[in-house]
């Protein structure tokens, strides 16, 4: 779809430019429209940026739009694991370049946390949280904070990673018992 095409464009571009040097101009014409339909689309630059990262974290809870939960930690550590860090790796230029952007601008955070943020982080943290009611992960953290823990090394991998002449793989079976 148009929209597809132009999400991917932008992510491309903002990994290579920035979300400041990705024109708008430039994004259509790389998905191969005009401008027009970019701003019928999105409205804004914002819009799009905050529908880029929405994309992105879409794609850490597959089609259900629900990260799956099991009675088998490791297994659902490990899954989750993979999947954010294929998703970091692959897309750490343009995370390298928004997250600043996200923080700068309050407009664009406030976008990404209500609209893309907050159903994907709900998802995550319920599955921390849905392992420590059965008692397979300590109780005595908040399970955001734990999420965040696993997760951050993760993300830090992907966006530095490569400045430490680090493999782009990451053994995840070993780093889930870790």
């Amino acid at each position: 779809s148009a929209r597809d095409r132009l999400i991917d464009s932008a992510l491309a571009l903002i990994g290579e430019k920035g979300p400041r040097g990705a024109s708008t101009r430039a994004i259509a014409e790389r998905a191969g429209l005009n401008e027009v339909t970019l701003f019928r689309t999105f409205g804004r630059k914002d819009a799009l940026i905050a529908a880029c990262v929405q994309s992105l974290f879409q794609r850490i809870l597959g089609p259900t739009g629900v990260r799956p939960k099991s009675d088998d930690l490791a297994a659902d550590l490990e899954a989750l694991a993979t999947d954010y860090f294929s998703l970091t790796n692959g897309h750490r230029h343009a995370l390298a370049r928004l997250l600043p952007e996200i923080h700068r601008n309050r407009g664009l955070a406030e976008a990404v946390l209500r609209d893309a943020a907050g159903p994907v982080t709900a998802s995550i943290f319920g599955l921390f949280a849905h392992h420590q009611a059965a008692g397979r992960l300590r109780t005595d953290a908040d399970p955001r904070e734990l999420a965040l823990a696993f997760l951050g090394p993760l993300l830090a991998h992907a966006l530095i990673g490569d400045l430490l002449d680090l493999p782009d793989t990451l053994g995840l079976p070993a780093y889930v018992v870790r």
